[in-house]
């Protein structure tokens, strides 16, 4: 049984700009998808992949993973009660 595939979003500041962190287990399929979108790099600080925090970089990343894999916002995206 294969386990279900998931991306894990995280708030990064890395030379003063906000950015989405991407944290997941390692995958072949997971990283092909990372490889393919614009300006992704890798902070060696936080040990994972990073884009800027913008409207345009969360929708490519929602819609890049559709299907493939469960984006986890759980520790981005704040809950107001």
């Amino acid at each position: 049984m294969e386990l279900q595939k998931s991306i894990t979003l995280k708030h990064l500041l890395i030379h003063q700009k906000k950015c989405i962190g991407l944290q997941f287990s390692t995958n072949k399929v997971i990283q092909a998808l990372i490889d393919k979108l614009p300006d992704i790099a890798w902070s060696k600080e936080f040990g994972m992949f990073f884009v800027l925090n913008n409207k345009s970089n969360l929708e490519l990343i929602f819609k890049t993973f559709q299907g493939v894999a469960w984006v986890n916002g759980n520790y981005f995206f704040l809950i107001k009660l």
